[in-house]
């Protein structure tokens, strides 16, 4: 009997010995993915935050370009007595002092001869003297503002600064912002150029995107080419250097490149590293652009949707060992305290609780989550924005109720078929999802619309960042089957309690702005009048 006892005391021990390890090693690896991706969607969620803040840079320089050279067109005009070139001068340089951006300010006439340079360097500025001018009349930044018309706008790639024909050192990133100057008779006189001094983009982009030390991040051009890489910056802008042509991202990560290759962004493990990356158009689509060719020299004028720019962060797998190593030591005196107290009870209640606990969740996404987009359903969400409108009305807060519509849907399921058309909703859930806060919520009405809702949100200006990320989001092409789905949408918004103090009033006025926005092609309209 005693022996029996003893028998069945070491089987019962071991077998929950055996259980408490696997279930230790269970909640060990569910902590280690859930550090994991912790950390990887923190860092993209930084990732996406750039483009917007890059496109909006780009925009306030390329405005100032455009500007300058509707003056330059209005007040310097030297053949028609216009003003001088020392009161132009004047103005310029104190231009390139206020700003800080510019390495160069320059008119250049139709000829292709420089008339005014304004030099900026480390904070001083200074008025190159005439017999110091250059012809650049063979310069693709020259080239490529001549055929412009009045209000257009050409955007050089980015690349090295060149003086003599030699990469200048230290290197200095540059992209030049060309616009036309015309005269009196609406006839070119002249080209107005901004030497963009590119290395405060890359201060910025690193002050963004990096959130820790143990993060590099890179910055490419379409071809692969790095333009940051803040792990090696030896491989920068390798398409200068006969030696560089090698030094893309491709070549140093394979897999990774031809991940980003077939999606706009995503996350990825790839061996010993976890990577989060996005592509965007920094350019506004009515700007201009060059395209290159292996020798060097530029072949055609392009769209600025051809300029893209991809932004990689990478994050040592290493550091998710690190912190898994830290919350372990403090794990491990609760596990072998279990492992001696709780014995099969706490066995057998785990074990039942996780099926109840699973059966629930089934149970519960099947009512609250609609098929095929994994978003929140109409009845769920319209009952969950009943409890906002009492949430915030507690305490005293604003949110945003936006009611979007997909156009050229349609056409998806009669050209391809509705397992295409499902395709495209998952793909939309998922962008709408990539474009929002993880608190906030999208909620699919039916068909293809979708409403989301933004807590606690402050203001306008809030809105409209989220409102240009949702549509340049659900802008970019979906491949489905080789097929190339380009979409547009339409937003609506109306605010609580602002607009309205039910789900009937907020959804029926952001739906009605929504039907402004598509009449008037704004992509986005605000419900109450007179908002832009």
């Amino acid at each position: 009997m005693k022996n029996g006892r003893r028998r069945r005391f070491l089987l019962y021990f071991l077998l929950m010995s055996f259980s408490f390890s696997g279930l230790g090693l269970f909640v060990l690896y569910r902590q280690y993915k859930g550090i994991e991706t912790r950390m990887i969607l923190t860092e993209k969620l930084q990732l996406d935050s750039a483009p917007p803040l890059i496109r909006s840079h780009f925009t306030e320089v390329a405005h100032e370009t455009i500007l300058l050279g509707e003056f330059l067109s209005t007040h310097y005009c030297p053949e028609e007595g216009g003003a001088s070139s020392s009161k132009v001068e004047g103005m310029l340089m104190k231009m390139a002092e206020i700003t800080g951006n510019y390495d160069q300010i320059r008119y250049i006439d139709r000829n292709g001869w420089e008339r005014i340079r304004i030099n900026y360097n480390n904070g001083s500025v200074s008025v190159v003297p005439g017999d110091q001018l250059q012809n650049k009349g063979d310069r693709y930044y020259f080239r490529g503002a001549l055929p412009l018309r009045e209000g257009e706008l050409y955007v050089s790639p980015l690349d090295l600064n060149i003086e003599h024909g030699e990469v200048e050192l230290p290197y200095e990133p540059m992209i030049r912002f060309s616009a036309p100057v015309f005269d009196g008779n609406s006839e070119l006189s002249g080209i107005v150029v901004i030497n963009y001094l590119a290395e405060r983009l890359f201060d910025f982009v690193n002050l963004e995107v990096i959130s820790n030390d143990y993060i590099d991040v890179c910055m490419t051009d379409p071809q692969g080419y790095y333009l940051v890489n803040t792990r090696d910056p030896s491989r920068e802008f390798g398409f200068m250097f006969e030696e560089g042509g090698d030094y893309t991202i491709g070549q140093d990560q394979e897999d990774l490149w031809e991940m980003m290759g077939k999606s706009a962004d995503g996350t990825v493990v790839i061996d010993h590293n976890l990577y989060a990356f996005t592509h965007f158009h920094p350019l506004d689509m009515k700007w201009v652009t060059s395209k290159w060719g292996d020798d060097g020299s530029e072949v055609s004028l392009l769209p600025a949707v051809g300029y893209i720019w991809y932004l990689v962060a990478r994050i040592d797998r290493e550091q998710v060992w690190l912190q898994l190593k830290n919350q372990a030591r403090s794990l491990s005196f609760a596990y072998f305290f279990l492992l001696l107290t709780s014995l099969g009870v706490s066995y057998f209640l785990a074990k039942y609780k996780s099926a109840a606990i699973a059966q629930q969740q089934t149970i519960k996404n099947m009512a609250f989550n609609d098929e095929p987009t994994g978003l929140r359903s109409r009845v769920f969400g319209l009952e969950h924005l009943k409890y906002d409108i009492v949430k915030s009305r507690e305490k005293s807060e604003r949110f945003a109720v936006i009611y979007t519509d997909a156009d050229k849907f349609k056409p998806v399921n009669d050209t391809y078929g509705h397992e295409a058309g499902d395709f495209v909703l998952k793909t939309l859930g998922e962008r709408f999802k990539s474009s929002i806060r993880p608190d906030d919520m999208v909620i699919r009405m039916g068909g293809d619309e979708f409403v989301v809702v933004l807590e606690n949100v402050r203001g306008e200006a809030e809105i409209r960042v989220v409102a240009d990320r949702i549509i340049g989001n659900i802008r970019m092409p979906i491949i489905y089957e080789g097929h190339e789905i380009n979409l547009g949408i339409s937003l609506g918004v109306a605010f609580f309690p602002d607009d309205g103090n039910t789900v009937e009033e907020l959804i029926g006025r952001s739906d009605e702005a929504m039907y402004r926005a598509k009449q008037s092609k704004r992509g986005y309209c605000f419900y109450r009048e007179g908002d832009q």
